[in-house]
């Protein structure tokens, strides 16, 4: 895990955090200054950005990488969450100011954290992989059956583990799915590719907009 402190920062004082989830997933978050997901960008503000290199992730071997195959979330939201436990524990971040972004896997993810913990107050989902069904046909189909841990033609869509829509009833987040929200644009219609067609940000606003649990308090 890379982490980028704000700029000023004191030591003893408790920051707002940002968890910064690389796409891929089978990609880095480097030692670099990157022109996109940009630590230093998300720091700057007043913010600790993290960059956890979680299980998946390349340059720790074979192994490492694939070992998410037919299980995307599990692995690496464990890694993601206990990044975070290290950093409460650390006293670097305010663990009531927490929020998580993401791009394509990372926004996968997103959805992933939205369903499983509400312990982030902001999650940004850009151009996430939502529907890995609909994917088949808005991405090359190669490796898919690897990633999915099953091919397309296999199983009832009831019952498809790595899907963050089956989530949806768990949402948590008053304002998780409001119509009045929209998703940010999937990268096919910045870039002409289609591996997180447009059609993603809509479907996890209106899927759940239809599910979402209401919660109250702020």
């Amino acid at each position: 895990m890379f982490v980028v402190l704000p700029p000023g920062y004191q030591p003893g004082q408790k920051y707002p955090l940002v968890q910064v989830v690389h796409g891929g997933p089978h990609g880095i978050s480097a030692d670099a200054f990157h022109f996109r997901w940009n630590g230093q960008a998300f720091a700057a503000p007043g913010y600790v950005a993290a960059l956890v290199n979680f299980q998946g992730s390349t340059s720790w071997g074979q192994d490492f990488a694939k070992r998410i195959q037919g299980a995307w979330g599990d692995r690496p939201f464990d890694d993601v969450m206990k990044a975070t436990d290290v950093l409460i524990a650390a006293g670097l971040v305010d663990e009531t100011k927490m929020a998580a972004v993401g791009g394509s896997y990372g926004g996968y993810m997103m959805s992933w954290i939205e369903g499983h913990t509400d312990r982030f107050k902001c999650i940004v989902n850009h151009a996430g992989v939502y529907d890995l069904m609909s994917q088949y046909a808005s991405d090359v189909t190669q490796g898919r059956a690897a990633v999915d841990g099953r091919r397309a033609v296999e199983g009832d869509r009831g019952d498809r583990p790595l899907e963050p829509g089956a989530l949806r009833g768990r949402v948590q987040h008053p304002d998780a799915g409001d119509p009045r929200r929209e998703g940010l644009p999937g990268a096919g219609e910045r870039r002409g590719s289609s591996a997180t067609a447009c059609s993603r940000p809509r479907e996890f606003r209106r899927g759940w907009s239809t599910s979402r649990t209401r919660t109250t308090g702020s």
